[in-house]
């Protein structure tokens, strides 16, 4: 009987309760984020590709398994993004766009197991 059962915590119930189809949409959403922070970016928006880039990264942080290494490696490389605008001087599209469109070109993480 022990085998069949298991007993965790969940610290966050609604990353359980995503359906496999709201999952696809939760990935095509995050995808639509990235895409609109790369145009900002291009279009030197930057407030614009910068609340684009923390809307990602709470999405990953609510609704994505912390311990995968997938989800470790995807937001290292939202944190470099959004880092890239430090010390007052305006960010190149140029420079942050590398890590955005790796980012982007990247399997995203996936959602918890239901």
């Amino acid at each position: 009987m022990r085998s069949l059962v298991r007993v965790t915590r969940i610290d966050r119930p609604e990353a359980m309760l995503i359906a496999p189809d709201q999952a696809y949409f939760l990935r095509e959403n995050m995808k639509l984020r990235l895409l609109n922070a790369r145009l900002a970016l291009l279009s030197r928006q930057f407030d614009t590709a910068q609340s684009d880039l923390a809307s990602v990264q709470s999405l990953i942080e609510r609704y994505h398994d912390r311990s995968s290494r997938r989800t470790q490696l995807a937001q290292e490389m939202l944190r470099q993004v959004r880092a890239r605008r430090g010390g007052g001087r305006q960010m190149s599209a140029g420079r942050a766009a590398g890590p955005a469109h790796r980012l982007d070109r990247s399997a995203a993480p996936r959602p918890f197991p239901r």
